[in-house]
């Protein structure tokens, strides 16, 4: 009997072990199970994290872009907007500079032979005046008459290249 009792015990023993094993093993399979679930979870996370990062790197550079074009179109309006004003009130001045010329009844030219006689000397001064006024405008605004004519297409500015489009013939229908 006291051998059946210790070959129970053996194999009561051996059945304790297996079976810790087993729970161990169970155990380390949930572990591993685990830490793949957090692993993939950490994952979608930074995933969505590099997503959202990218979202928002493409809206600062579309915002940026348009910024650019913004000021640009502003500066080009800007001289469009000084170009006109200017343009629109030069008959303007120049009315002015010649209204006292046309309030006067009387004038008299006394010639010493310089640059003109009689009346072409009136409307040379007239000129003189006028030309004046670039410089005039250019010290109390700051704005370059000369070079605003030439930025206008078709006034100074540059011309583009003409290019000579051709039709492409296909030589394999020919």
């Amino acid at each position: 009997m006291m051998t059946e009792a210790k070959g129970q015990a053996e194999a009561q023993k051996s059945l304790g072990f297996g079976a810790a094993e087993a729970d161990r093993a169970r155990g380390l399979a949930e572990a591993e199970v685990e830490k793949a679930k957090g692993l993939a979870e950490a994952e979608v996370e930074r995933a969505r994290g590099m997503a959202a990062a990218e979202v928002i790197r493409a809206k600062g550079e579309a915002e940026a872009e348009a910024m650019r074009q913004k000021a640009a179109a502003w500066a080009n309006y800007n001289e469009a907007a000084v170009m006109q004003l200017l343009i629109e009130k030069l008959p303007e001045v120049v009315r002015a500079v010649s209204e006292p010329l046309s309030k006067t009844d009387k004038i008299t030219i006394i010639s010493t032979g310089g640059d003109g006689l009689g009346a072409s000397k009136v409307t040379q001064d007239v000129i003189n005046v006028v030309a004046q006024l670039p410089p005039l405008v250019e010290s109390l605004a700051g704005v370059d008459i000369k070079e605003l004519l030439k930025k206008v297409p078709g006034l100074g500015g540059e011309k583009k290249p003409v290019v000579d489009v051709k039709p492409v013939r296909d030589e394999k229908k020919s």
